[in-house]
């Protein structure tokens, strides 16, 4: 792309943009478009929001496997989180059943919201086919600098 834009040479510029957005240590956050997520999502964590400690959310850990739902280059992993909430009678009764649930969600494929997307950058995009299976291990955990932060280490196997 950057040998050519519109008759000009960007090689040297592009290098240096590529270098800089895959080398990144922190998520970049942006509305990411449904269209560039090339598999299926997968839920990482849950929890019950009533219920979970403080102890539980420092760090979340999870092998997981990308199925493909069609092919490009990976340039890297999103991250979004969806919130469901019970609906109860107007007493407040929270022992009671739920009348139903409402879900937030920040999905790409949801309205956009200010929470946005999170995506982490790979060091290189490699080609994926539709169908095709990417093993991936995920940690999470609390940032020690900003307590509302989360550092997030991916591994692929090979």
């Amino acid at each position: 792309f950057w040998k050519n834009v519109y008759g000009f040479d960007f090689g040297p510029i592009g290098e240096a943009v590529d270098s800089a957005l895959t080398c990144r240590t922190d998520p970049l956050v942006f509305v990411a478009q449904q269209e560039g997520i090339l598999s299926t999502p997968i839920e990482l964590f849950q929890f019950d929001c009533s219920s979970v400690t403080a102890e539980y959310l420092k760090e979340f850990d999870k092998k997981v496997t990308l199925k493909m739902t069609r092919g490009g280059q990976m340039h890297g992993i999103c991250f979004w989180f969806d919130v469901s909430f019970d609906v109860r009678n107007a007493n407040h009764v929270t022992h009671a059943p739920p009348l139903g649930r409402v879900v937030f969600s920040t999905s790409p494929s949801s309205e956009p919201t200010h929470w946005m997307q999170s995506t982490v950058m790979l060091p290189q995009a490699p080609r994926v086919e539709e169908g095709e299976r990417v093993d991936c291990h995920v940690q999470l955990r609390k940032s020690c600098i900003n307590n509302r932060n989360y550092t997030i280490a991916l591994n692929f196997p090979k």
